[in-house]
């Protein structure tokens, strides 16, 4: 999720992506995103496994966001 273009970015994982943009996009929810007002879906990524899914979003959050693996 992000705050505009070029803006504040948002990572998360979750188990029901359109009922997580929705959310975010109606600020229903505190926390980061609602302090810094990601709202936009501008990426998402499917994984069959929830485990690969949160190490995925680590690599992302640490700089090493190109391909699947380290």
């Amino acid at each position: 999720m992000a705050s505009r273009r070029n803006g504040t970015l948002y990572l998360g994982v979750t188990s029901d992506l359109a009922a997580g943009a929705y959310q975010h996009r109606n600020v229903l929810t505190d926390g980061f995103t609602k302090h810094h007002g990601c709202t936009m879906l501008v990426w998402f990524e499917a994984n069959d496994d929830l485990q690969e899914a949160r190490q995925r979003e680590l690599r992302m959050k640490n700089g090493n966001a190109p391909g699947r693996s380290s």
